[in-house]
């Protein structure tokens, strides 16, 4: 009840279609920002090449490597020995509570 007189006092009245049920009349959209006048023109994109196709696992072997994805992510070696590192400590603790357990240390 509160949420439907609160959204009523903030959102202007809206004229709804006559095809609109009344449980969704109550129901408000309300718009952060204003609509473009123009829809945004699509940049020009190299043509796409099928997945799967022989162009497209060639363009593995011969297309560089793109160094803006690099230098955002890195190149995977500091993530790799973070996972490494806190694998190594979740076993060793694991094997450390087995040992305790069974009165081996």
């Amino acid at each position: 009840m509160f949420a439907a007189a609160l959204s009523a006092a903030l959102v202007p009245s809206v004229r709804v279609p006559p095809t609109v049920g009344a449980a969704r009349a109550r129901l408000f959209a309300v718009r952060c920002s204003e609509e473009p006048a123009q829809p945004p023109e699509s940049p020009e994109s190299p043509e796409l090449t099928k997945v799967g196709s022989k162009a497209y696992y060639e363009g593995f072997l011969t297309q560089p490597v793109d160094e803006t994805v690099t230098v955002e992510r890195g190149d995977g070696t500091e993530q790799a020995a973070k996972f490494a590192a806190s694998s190594f400590s979740v076993i060793a603790v694991l094997f450390i509570g087995f040992m305790a357990s069974n009165g081996l240390l």
